[in-house]
């Protein structure tokens, strides 16, 4: 099936294992082997930082253009779709580190890893774009090399590069404070079932049954949080996966419906439909007359 792809990195698939602690290379070294386009794709269990030096172009970044202003820092978190088009010449990093590494490096400190788990884009002053930079700089000399302790800096540098996404661009303390309540870690455990069975179409009293809890307190939880009803998670999941392939792939309607679980493509069609007020065709269309 024409589904979006899943790179280790872009342009090569499959269970490769990273030789390394991670890969770093400057955005010029990747985007001349691809003609500064890359199209829109995403990594399974990797995140990405990228930092824009100089130059330019435009990132799309889930169903959102972003223009690529200099000092610009993007997280990329695991199975964000995403796509680039570099001003040739750009100078820049990616730095993609494979996420059991990322666990272990800030295991002390989880509320920096939850942070890092969303896609985040900001762009610092002067001295926040010089400071990373150094650090994205520092992470490439130091990954070339075979120096003494090489891991341990690589390591400590990558620690340092994460808290100071943190610092530059810090939550609100209310989310901080909200990330150790129970009923986050329930939110949370609960999306993350979510992403991995809303194609099988469970019903709520399921995914409830899965948490040990009831669909009554899930729903409530839900409510609390988010202000929504836990069926409308599972429903946005649906559809975001639905308008991913409806936008970036050639499936057909009826290639979409099964694949998202429909028994019947006419099903997907209402569903859809209902939810969005345009047929899936029509969405696609307008989307692609868009760009």
């Amino acid at each position: 099936m024409d589904n979006i792809p899943n790179f280790v990195l872009y342009g090569e698939q499959g269970e490769e294992i990273f030789p390394d602690y991670l890969h770093i290379e400057s955005i010029r070294a990747r985007s001349l082997r691809h003609g500064w386009k890359f199209r829109p794709h995403r990594h399974h269990n990797l995140h990405q930082f990228f930092f824009i030096a100089k130059g330019g172009g435009r990132a799309l970044i889930e169903e959102l253009n972003h223009p690529l202003l200099n000092g610009l820092v993007i997280v990329m978190p695991p199975m964000a779709v995403h796509g680039f088009e570099f001003l040739p010449d750009t100078e820049g990093w990616v730095l993609t580190i494979p996420t059991p590494f990322l666990q272990r490096i800030l295991e002390e400190e989880p509320q920096v890893l939850e942070y890092l788990s969303n896609i985040r884009i900001f762009q610092g002053d002067e001295e926040t774009a010089g400071q990373f930079r150094g650090l994205f700089a520092a992470i490439e000399t130091e990954h070339a090399a075979s120096k003494a302790a090489r891991g341990l800096f690589v390591r400590s540098m990558v620690t340092l590069l994460a808290c100071s996404i943190f610092r530059a661009c810090p939550p609100e303390e209310e989310t901080r404070q909200e990330a150790a309540n129970q009923k986050q870690v329930i939110l949370r455990n609960f999306q993350t079932l979510v992403d991995e069975q809303f194609k099988a179409r469970w019903p709520v009293a399921r995914y409830a049954d899965r948490l040990g809890i009831t669909p009554t307190h899930l729903s409530r939880i839900c409510r609390q949080v988010l202000h929504v009803p836990a069926s409308e998670l599972v429903t946005e999941r649906s559809l975001l996966e639905a308008r991913r392939l409806l936008i970036y792939t050639s499936l057909t309607i009826a290639e979409i419906a099964y694949d998202l679980g429909f028994s019947d493509p006419a099903h997907f069609s209402k569903f859809f439909r209902e939810k969005t007020g345009k047929k899936p065709s029509e969405f696609r269309q307008t989307f692609t007359k868009r760009a």
